[in-house]
């Protein structure tokens, strides 16, 4: 019997993907407040002053405190920026950044009681477009999700921005987005309709069609950023930027599909045995996932995902794409020592895990999974 369908959050009241989307920044901001605190990145920043961010918004009339922040969204800097905003009694939170200031910005904007609007400079995430929040130590271990009742109000997506980023981050981003695909089915080959509700049999439907999307474009999409230069701050041509290039399809993708398919799933659900071991790893083994992107350590744990699943075609298929990006592939490439004892420790973790079926086979499942991915 499907279970019975609750409430949507999709994730964003409004998503702008275009060149010169600063242009919106006037209207956007106004509709909400005069007064923003500004949450950035420093390389951010640097990125949006060329196309003349502060000045954007003082002849739109908006007083801004900039505040520019490099470490992980923790419980103490959300405490931080949300009395600083209900302090100088901001109106609006803006945030600009990857996906840790997207995470700490919606934190902040949440626990103050304030609208949000967020421009992403990498697409390494979907995390300006979901409706929750990843906290962690000053260290960078795993701490807590919070999921919102409400949606993002605004995001900006530069593509000419968005052109300047390494194609890691675009295929760290990738592999995130097709995660959703691989644990929406947690434990099975796929899902049927009516064996699950309507909401969640739509989001895999959703999911399956992102994933053949990026399988099939991504590297020409990465070929595209690499032509643009990683470290070029010159916006891409309209020829090279028309619509439909594979660079726009995975950026929006990467960002806004992917958002739209966590909002559907509440923002639970969708998330299985892959970022199951990217929380594993950042909380036990944090000094060794420190220097991986999201996406390259929830990438290892898809392949472990489609193994449990039993869909041995699928889990070639993820392998094929990471190894073609120059991805890690196993714990061992993600820096894990070759040692028993960490080997048992991650083991033992997972098999501890709620998501494991608790029976003899589903034990054994996770575990001839978890050897395929231990060293390849």
């Amino acid at each position: 019997m499907a279970e019975k369908i609750s409430s949507y959050r999709f994730g964003v009241g409004k998503y702008f993907q275009e060149k010169e989307v600063l242009s919106h920044l006037r209207e956007e901001l106004r509709g909400f407040s005069d007064k923003a605190l500004v949450i950035s990145g420093k390389k951010a920043m640097e990125a949006l002053e060329e196309q003349n961010f502060r000045k954007r918004l003082k002849d739109a009339g908006v007083s801004f405190r900039e505040e520019l922040y490099e470490g992980y969204p923790t419980k103490e800097q959300l405490e931080y920026f949300a009395n600083l905003a209900r302090k100088e009694e901001r109106g609006v939170i803006v945030g600009i950044g990857g996906g840790k200031i997207m995470d700490l910005s919606k934190a902040v904007a949440n626990q103050a009681g304030l609208p949000i609007l967020l421009i992403p400079t990498i697409a390494a995430t979907c995390a300006a477009f979901s409706p929750l929040s990843v906290l962690y130590t000053e260290e960078g271990k795993y701490d807590k999700a919070i999921h919102f009742d409400r949606e993002v109000d605004v995001v900006l997506v530069d593509e000419a921005i968005m052109a300047t980023q390494a194609p890691r981050f675009l295929a760290a981003g990738m592999v995130d987005a097709m995660a959703k695909y691989v644990e929406i089915s947690h434990g099975v080959k796929s899902l049927e309709r009516g064996k699950v509700n309507l909401q969640k049999y739509l989001a895999y439907q959703m999911a399956e069609e992102l994933f053949t999307v990026l399988e099939e474009e991504g590297a020409e999409a990465c070929r595209e950023l690499r032509e643009a230069g990683e470290n070029n701050r010159q916006a891409l041509s309209k020829e090279e930027m028309k619509l439909g290039s594979a660079l726009q399809d995975c950026v929006f993708c990467n960002i806004a599909l992917t958002g739209i398919v966590s909002g559907m799933m509440q923002g639970r659900g969708q998330a299985a045995l892959g970022h199951v071991l990217y929380n594993l790893l950042r909380t036990s083994f944090t000094e060794e996932a420190r220097g991986f992107l999201h996406g390259e350590i929830v990438g290892v744990g898809l392949r472990l995902q489609a193994l449990y699943n039993q869909n041995e075609d699928l889990e070639e298929r993820v392998t094929k794409f990471m190894k073609e990006r120059g991805m890690p592939i196993t714990l061992q490439e993600l820096g894990i020592p070759n040692q028993p004892e960490a080997k048992d420790s991650i083991l033992s973790a997972l098999l501890r895990n709620s998501l494991v079926e608790d029976s003899e086979e589903g034990r054994e499942r996770l575990k001839r999974g978890f050897h395929r991915i231990w060293k390849y």
